[in-house]
């Protein structure tokens, strides 16, 4: 989704982190907070749950499904990283 974000970040080369891609804030104003939050886990964060506050006021059916579906990808991305601790303790 970098191409998403281009217009309100830059890329910061990170070759000690090869399979990391570092990115910050571009520009002023409107821009580099658009930028920020969109770097901050923390911030986007709370954004995103402000949205799906807003999507369980407005249609709470759905986002109850959408809620169910991001329980089921947590839990299996949990089993998954158990089993791999388990894998590499074998």
């Amino acid at each position: 989704m970098s191409f998403l974000r281009a217009p309100f970040t830059r890329y910061v080369d990170a070759s000690d982190r090869p399979s990391e891609v570092t990115e910050e804030p571009r520009g002023r104003g409107l821009q580099f907070s658009i930028g920020q939050l969109l770097v901050c886990p923390y911030c986007l964060s709370q954004w995103i749950g402000a949205g799906f506050l807003a999507a369980y006021l407005r249609q709470p059916r759905m986002a109850r499904t959408a809620a169910a579906l991001f329980a089921i990808v947590g839990g299996s991305d949990l089993l998954q990283q158990t089993w791999v601790a388990v894998d590499k303790r074998a």
